[in-house]
């Protein structure tokens, strides 16, 4: 761990430095290049439990920026350059589109289609639903013991092109959505790391209607230092690394410091008050943050998500907001 430790604190001091140089810690944003549209994806269907699944991949074509440290290493990871989501559509008419973005140790088929909940968001809301798998999660993932383990695993620099990659990759899907599916309205949806996500997809896609953050994980850092085994954590403190060394350099892909280009009225937050895997302090950090929108608070735990009524109605508050259903699609049932 010690010769790891050494690795991220000579990637942070020459991030550091590029950083600062470039402007992205001012206006982080810059940090973010616009992808080229998506047009030609690979789009197999499957059947899956009784529904028609429809397997969507492309190639992602991220690459980090040129001199970053750690970019290297981020292009060696083989499975991780092919994007993929699930869709699950309606035939009958055109439709609007939620983007649902999974938490870590997530990006299964099985595990979104148990989290977002299809009998309830794509029948009885009437939604088509898209469900992209994170960057180094689930078939992108590079063979870990654990989905995703590499976004928090204290090397910053792969958090950072997490992050990077998953508005890379969200923003073609977007730009496929409308252009080629002719999409009428496109939401996003996320629980935990995927609220974190669609938090930042907010604050750099004008083209998005409306956003519902569930649980959100908007600092990782934290989580990190909060939850890493002593082991990591002492052996990043030697070599001169905290917490706040962390925040700082995921300054470029932080919901916190970006502001959010989707109106006021279409952002919507919940979060369960006795969450112990994302402290509720985040999801009030990131309602200041947003100007105070509509939040929702329900009596649970942080897989609850939309299982609870509280989750539900802001869900289907933002919703209509966006024009994206009608009165009559509503349940806020748990």
């Amino acid at each position: 761990m010690g010769t790891i430790a050494a690795r991220v604190q000579r990637e942070a001091t020459e991030a550091y430095s590029l950083f600062d140089e470039k402007g992205w810690f001012a206006d982080p944003a810059t940090y973010h290049r616009d992808p080229p549209p998506l047009e030609d994806p690979d789009i197999e269907t499957i059947e899956h439990k009784g529904r028609k699944i429809e397997c969507l991949t492309f190639d992602s074509l991220y690459e980090p920026h040129e001199n970053e440290p750690g970019r290297e290493r981020w292009l060696s990871y083989k499975r991780n350059p092919t994007a993929r989501a699930w869709i699950l559509r309606h035939q009958d008419e055109e439709r609007p589109w939620l983007i649902c973005v999974h938490g870590i140790r997530m990006g299964t088929l099985n595990k979104s289609m148990m989290r977002f909940q299809p009998e309830y968001l794509h029948e009885e809301l009437g939604l088509n639903l898209i469900m992209p798998v994170l960057p180094m999660h689930g078939p992108r993932d590079t063979g870990g013991l654990i989905s995703g383990e590499r976004t928090l695993s204290g090397d910053v620099m792969d958090t950072l092109h997490t992050g990077a990659q998953a508005m890379w990759d969200f923003r073609r899907l977007v730009s496929w959505l409308r252009e080629s599916e002719g999409a009428p309205a496109i939401g996003a949806l996320g629980h935990s790391l995927g609220g974190y996500a669609v938090s930042l997809l907010a604050s750099l896609e004008e083209d998005l209607d409306c956003v519902v953050a569930g649980n959100p994980a908007v600092d990782p850092s934290h989580l990190f230092w909060a939850n890493a085994p002593a082991v990591a954590t002492h052996s990043l403190s030697a070599e001169g690394i905290r917490e706040e060394t962390f925040k700082a350099l995921l300054r470029p892909v932080s919901p916190l410091a970006l502001e959010p280009v989707v109106p006021h009225e279409r952002r919507g937050i919940f979060a369960g008050v006795v969450d112990r895997v994302v402290p509720p302090v985040q999801a009030h950090c990131l309602w200041r943050h947003w100007d105070e929108p509509r939040i929702g608070w329900y009596q649970g735990a942080h897989q609850r998500f939309i299982r609870a009524p509280e989750g539900r109605k802001i869900l289907e508050e933002t919703l209509r907001a966006a024009g994206m259903i009608r009165n009559g699609e509503a349940s806020s049932q748990g």
